[in-house]
């Protein structure tokens, strides 16, 4: 019962993860929408390296609660989403930069 009670309280916490990058999402979509010229970059002050290193924090996690016996949906479908939306990011970031680092993050 302990089991399910702090499962279910930790992916309820981690649902705010889900809120900040959506939320960040909606801004790069919102700013992206008034940029006027190159100058006035929507995306410059986003961490590629953050965005891929949380990209990897959570799929390493949704590994493990895949990989874990019996079956963790506490940790997958939660980072399972949170892998979505991080995604969705670096997709955003490489399609504003067009750069060949940018590029190599979401490829991979």
């Amino acid at each position: 019962m302990l089991y399910h009670i702090l499962g279910f309280a930790s992916a309820a916490l981690f649902l705010l993860t889900w809120l900040g990058l959506w939320s960040q999402i909606k801004a790069m979509t919102r700013y992206q929408l008034h940029v006027a010229s190159d100058n006035d970059d929507a995306n410059h002050s986003l961490s590629l390296n953050q965005f891929g290193s949380s990209y990897f924090a959570f799929f390493s996690i949704f590994l493990f609660g895949i990989s874990v016996e019996p079956f963790n949906h506490y940790l997958v479908w939660t980072r399972f989403g949170a892998l979505i939306l991080t995604l969705i990011i670096i997709w955003k970031i490489w399609q504003h930069r067009r750069t060949k680092i940018s590029g190599y993050v979401a490829a991979v």
